[in-house]
Order: C-alpha cells, then sequence, then structure tokens
C-alpha cells in the first residue's frame, strides 16, 4: 500500500510540474484525485499483467532479431557490418521506449509491476510501430543505397549503425542518422518540398552577393521515393554577426518558424537551416515574439549573450528579397508547399506522454483516455479535430504533425 501511495505522489509532482510549467489552472489536480478514487474499486486482475524489466528486455532483443532478420535477407546483407548495426538497433528501440516511458522503466529495473492488458497492448504497439518504421527504412535503402552513396561521393563504405534523432512522429517515424564511417547521412520522411523551394532561392541569390559573401546555406540533401537523405553538417565556427543578420531577414521574410538551437547549424562561416517544414508559417499564428524565442535561443546555445537592441538588420539581403519577390514567387509556385502548423510546443506533448506513461497511470485503473482528453482540452481554442489527432498520437508516445 505504501508503495501505491508513493507512485501516485510522485505521479501528481510530475503533473503539477507539467502544469506550472505551462501556466495551466492546477485544479486540475482535484479532478484527477477524484478520479483515481473512483476507479480504484474498478479492478479485474484477471485482465491485468506483471511486468518485469526482463520482459521489457526480451521484447526489445525480439524485434532487434526480427529486424536483424528483415536486413540479412535483402541486398544489404553484404554491406553492413552485423555486430556493431545490431548494437545501434538494440539501443535505437531501447532508448525511444525508455525516452517514451521514463519513469515506468526507471521503476521496473526495481521492482515488477501489475498493469491492465490494455495498457501493456500500448507497449507492444510502441514496439510494432518502431519495426514496421525500421523495415520501412531497409527496404527503401535496399531500393536506393547505391544512388544515395553515388549521390553523395561516399567512397568506401559499411553501414555501421542507426541512431533516432527528433521527435517521434505518428507510425513510429523519426529523422534517422546513418552512420557510415568516416560519414553520417540523415533520413527523415518527406512531408514537402520545402527544401528544393528554399535549395533554388538560395542558388537564385548567390549571383546578388558579390561584395557580401551569401552566408544562409541548407544542408546537401536530395529525395529519394518517400524519404529525404541529407548529409550531416556539423557546428565547427562561432556565428557572425553577418550571418545571424542575413539570416534574420531570410526566416522573416519566408516565415521559417520553429528554428531553434538544434535546427540552426554553424559551419564553415555559415549558418545551415535545418528544418524547413514550418517555411511560410501562416502570419496570424506567429506570436509577436515569435521570432525574438528563436534567436534567443541560438545565441544562448552558442554562448552569445542576447540583446534585442542589438540591429540584426541586414539590407543587402532585405534589398534581394523585396526586389526579387516575383521571381521568388515563380520559383516556389513551380511546387506544392506544406507548412507544418504547431499548435502547441513540442515540449507540452513530450511532458503529456511522460505523465500518461507514469507507472502510476499504468497501473492504476486511471482512464487514460479521459486524463488526456481533460489536459488537453485546457486549451479551448484548439479545433476539436486537432484535439482527436493529439489524443491518440499520445496514446501512442507520438508527437502529432499537423499541416497546413
Amino acid at each position: 500500500m505504501r508503495n501505491e501511495i508513493e507512485l501516485k505522489n510522485d505521479f501528481i509532482n510530475e503533473f503539477q510540474k507539467t502544469l506550472t510549467l505551462f501556466n495551466i489552472n492546477l485544479e486540475i489536480i482535484k479532478y484527477l484525485k477524484e478520479t483515481t478514487q473512483q476507479n480504484k474499486t474498478a479492478y479485474n486482475y484477471s485482465k491485468y499483467t506483471i511486468v518485469t524489466y526482463d520482459n521489457i528486455e526480451k521484447l526489445i532483443n525480439n524485434f532487434v532479431d526480427k529486424i536483424m532478420n528483415v536486413i540479412s535477407k535483402s541486398n544489404l546483407s553484404n554491406i553492413i557490418n552485423k555486430d556493431t548495426l545490431e548494437k545501434s538497433i538494440y539501443y535505437f528501440l531501447r532508448d525511444s521506449f525508455k525516452q517514451n516511458y521514463f519513469k515506468f522503466f526507471s521503476y521496473i529495473r526495481k521492482q515488477n509491476l501489475l498493469i491492465p492488458l490494455n495498457k501493456y497492448k500500448l507497449i507492444i504497439d510502441f514496439f510494432d510501430s518502431n519495426y514496421y518504421y525500421l523495415c520501412d527504412v531497409v527496404h527503401f535503402l535496399e531500393k536506393y543505397f547505391y544512388d544515395i552513396v553515388n549521390s553523395f561521393n561516399i567512397g568506401e563504405f559499411k553501414i555501421l549503425g542507426i541512431r533516432q534523432c527528433g521527435d517521434r512522429h505518428p507510425e513510429g517515424q523519426c529523422m534517422m542518422r546513418l552512420y557510415l564511417g568516416t560519414k553520417s547521412l540523415y533520413i527523415k520522411p518527406k512531408y514537402h518540398n520545402n527544401e528544393i523551394i528554399v535549395s533554388e532561392i538560395l542558388d537564385f541569390s548567390k549571383k546578388f552577393f558579390i561584395d557580401e559573401h551569401l552566408k544562409v546555406s541548407i544542408p546537401t540533401f536530395n529525395y529519394f521515393g518517400d524519404f529525404v537523405i541529407s548529409l550531416e553538417v556539423t557546428n565547427n565556427s562561432k556565428p557572425s554577426l553577418l550571418a545571424l543578420s542575413q539570416m534574420n531577414e531570410f526566416i522573416k521574410y519566408f516565415r521559417i518558424f520553429d528554428l531553434h538551437s538544434e535546427n540552426v547549424i554553424f559551419c564553415n562561416d555559415k549558418v545551415y537551416l535545418i528544418d524547413l517544414e514550418c517555411f511560410k508559417y501562416p502570419h496570424h499564428l506567429i506570436s509577436k515574439n515569435g521570432f525574438s524565442f528563436f534567436l534567443e535561443d541560438i545565441f544562448r546555445n552558442n554562448n552569445l549573450k542576447y540583446d534585442k537592441h542589438i540591429s540584426l538588420d541586414n539590407l543587402n539581403m532585405r534589398k534581394f528579397l523585396y526586389n526579387h519577390k516575383d521571381d521568388i514567387s515563380t520559383i516556389i509556385s513551380k511546387y506544392i508547399c506544406k507548412t507544418r502548423i504547431l499548435y502547441r510546443e513540442t515540449s507540452f506533448y513530450q511532458r503529456l506522454i511522460m505523465c500518461a506513461n507514469h507507472p502510476f497511470v499504468l497501473s492504476n485503473n486511471i482512464i487514460t483516455k479521459d486524463l488526456i482528453i481533460t489536459f488537453l482540452n485546457l486549451y479551448s481554442d484548439v479545433p476539436s479535430c486537432v484535439l482527436d489527432n493529439e489524443f491518440f498520437s499520445i496514446l501512442r508516445s507520438e508527437i502529432p504533425l499537423f499541416y497546413e
């Protein structure tokens, strides 16, 4: 009984932290306590199963074996380092699970946990979606791998490993880093043509930046099938005021949103924009301090002091953009441009997933749907269709995606 009370108190504390972090009324805690009390009497132990750390380890290893079996039957089998790749797939699955079930994972390392079968099925579904996504990537690489290595001028290589980068989205989709020895490639599902659009605009702009070299760029990339592949770019230089000012004008003109520090890389005196999903972001959804927030984050993570009074104007970039707006519009009109819409911060979803996967929630007869929907409904300005999508994504431990 004491252990259950400790679990409940730990969950309430985590939930309160989340509410406080996002300035949400703590009255929901009262609802939560009442809900847990009401559902306490509804236990039916025939519909429960015991989960142990060994169970989860066995699940992970079974899925690793299944994926390695798919790879061994593909034409990739001769260009992999089996030992390092198998180990990296294990950590891919383990780290993904640990990230989304953090408190639960920590708890079962110490003791077993009794949870309802329907919630255990969500854990199985979690690994299933990761497995099917990795299978999709294997089949994609099987079809396009030699085109990819030729496109990026990669010489001798072996596929050494993979790693998840960024968030886990519907159907387990995520950006992945593919290790090929001296080089790494990034693979992510192709949701839009935004990289092509920005690349053509930047190529067009180069001839107009003679006295002042163009400092804005994007990583070398190519589209293959349903995925976009890009070459790794790493931070190796301090951001210059010239690069920052050009970037500032560029992202504001094209309303490239969500460019926090992880999506901006300073390499060889240039600034590389990594994620262009929020290209041409709707005016009405950009808050007054939207771009200032991202600039401040970029400054802070590059050990620079951000001062809103420092001018990041760049007249050359501004002049180019406005003098050639018709040419730019012509480039954009050639492609279908899809813009990702951010109804909430990604960290909001991450915190909510952590709460929904807390061992107290998983073991108790709290109706997870009620808990999540109550939390999401506190944002009354979010459309109901978005709420439905959010709920089912969070139930599957996924960050939802919305496009205009």
